[in-house]
């Protein structure tokens, strides 16, 4: 099996939460698009400053998960953000540890690959939020093993879910509104609430 069998495609981005170990052993979650090279080579882009750099560069490894809960991919974006494991994404009780690699796995994915860092180059990244250091990280798949049945209904909630990741997770000022009006109609409602719960406790700059 390898990752065209799971959807992924050579030249697109796919989103999943990249899991990697801090240096304490705790678990740490990003949620991150992946870009396929081929079947078995992935690039992600990752922030220097972010404890994902740091663990990827420390353990040269790491696993992405493919992931359908919207709450997950919302609450590896904005907890934890740059500590080193003090306040961590996720607990020991969300990961299974005996993988390929020495990174952890979530119990919620669906599937999940291991990859294996082969090296990586720095640049300077600007926009209208902030000029950041990016690190392009190549890495070679190791393992693809499909976890829980496959497949499963486009729900629009979750890619607003996604979209609302990736722009709190870049620390950018956004109005999350139109991303709750989305999730509302979308998903179940005690889904909704748990999302909503979630953001009323974390602080977002909005615009």
């Amino acid at each position: 099996m390898n990752i065209f069998d799971i959807g992924f495609e050579k030249g697109s981005i796919t989103e999943c939460i990249v899991t990697t170990y801090n240096e304490d052993m705790s678990p740490n979650a990003a949620p991150m698009g992946i870009f396929t090279l081929r079947d078995d080579m992935i690039v992600l882009r990752v922030h220097t400053d972010t404890d994902t750099y740091s663990n990827l560069a420390r353990e040269k490894c790491c696993a992405l998960n493919i992931v359908f809960d919207p709450y997950l991919f919302l609450k590896t974006a904005v907890t934890g953000q740059g500590d080193g494991g003090k306040e961590n994404e996720i607990c020991s009780e969300d990961i299974i540890r005996k993988t390929g690699v020495n990174a952890p796995v979530l119990k919620e994915a669906f599937a999940v690959i291991e990859g294996e860092l082969l090296g990586y180059k720095k640049y300077t990244r600007k926009d209208r939020y902030r000029t950041s250091e990016v690190a392009v990280a190549k890495l070679k798949v190791r393992d693809v093993r499909v976890l829980k049945e496959f497949p499963r209904a486009v729900n629009r909630g979750l890619y607003a879910a996604i979209e609302l990741a990736v722009d709190l997770s870049r620390g950018r000022t956004v109005s999350k509104d139109r991303y709750l009006k989305v999730m509302k109609r979308s998903l179940r409602a005690g889904e909704y609430r748990r999302v909503l719960g979630l953001l009323e406790s974390v602080e977002i700059v909005e615009i």
